[in-house]
């Protein structure tokens, strides 16, 4: 697999915050044009990852989801590895957190990734 391609992965941390696995399988995501949509089979690990959420979500609050009506809920990824510069242009200021902002400093020292060439 290359490094240049997009994959779903995941980081997992203990309750008290230390890094037990810092990238999980990764997962080929396809490319897509703006506005379509894919379905991505994830690994294994990756489903008990979604899994052990959920769980932590029901098990910290009582009800799963935790904040808003299941009947209006729809199934969520979180991007960490966004194009800042796409968001600022073509998106309304608060499109993506401080979080994501601070990613690339905050886990990988402001290595930034490899682009496509």
């Amino acid at each position: 697999s290359s490094d240049a391609a997009d994959n779903l992965a995941y980081h997992w941390l203990s309750e008290d915050g230390q890094m037990l696995v810092f990238d999980g399988q990764r997962t080929p995501m396809p490319t897509l044009t703006p506005g379509a949509s894919a379905t991505v089979q994830a690994s294994p690990e990756g489903v008990e990852c979604v899994k052990d959420i959920c769980s932590y979500i029901y098990d910290t609050y009582g009800k799963f989801p935790a904040t808003q009506d299941p009947i209006q809920m729809s199934l969520f990824a979180q991007s960490h590895h966004l194009d800042l510069d796409f968001y600022d242009q073509n998106m309304k200021p608060g499109a993506y957190s401080e979080s994501h902002k601070n990613h690339f400093r905050d886990w990988y020292g402001n290595q930034m990734p490899k682009t496509r060439g």
